[in-house]
């Protein structure tokens, strides 16, 4: 077994992810996306490490919703950009 990950509702989280929402630093409620909007918890510099030409990123909260349940994926999901080798 993966001591790396949790089970959190049903899904599996990496125990990273978990440290940061416990932390403060990824956000527990949806409370706050104008927080995020007005001070990205993330520097646009590292952003642009894996975004070029954006400049925020904005961090869902949980109740997360597994990908594979995501019927936006379908409509939305760009697939054929995500590079598995980064």
């Amino acid at each position: 077994m993966d001591t790396n990950f949790a089970g959190v509702g049903g899904l599996t989280l990496p125990k990273r992810l978990l440290a940061l929402i416990g932390s403060g630093l990824w956000p527990c409620t949806g409370d706050n996306p104008r927080q995020q909007s007005l001070k990205s918890v993330v520097a646009k510099e590292r952003i642009q490490l894996f975004a070029p030409g954006e400049d925020e990123v904005y961090l869902y909260s949980p109740h997360f919703v597994a990908a594979d349940k995501a019927d936006c994926w379908s409509r939305f999901g760009a697939l054929e950009q995500i590079t598995p080798e980064l």
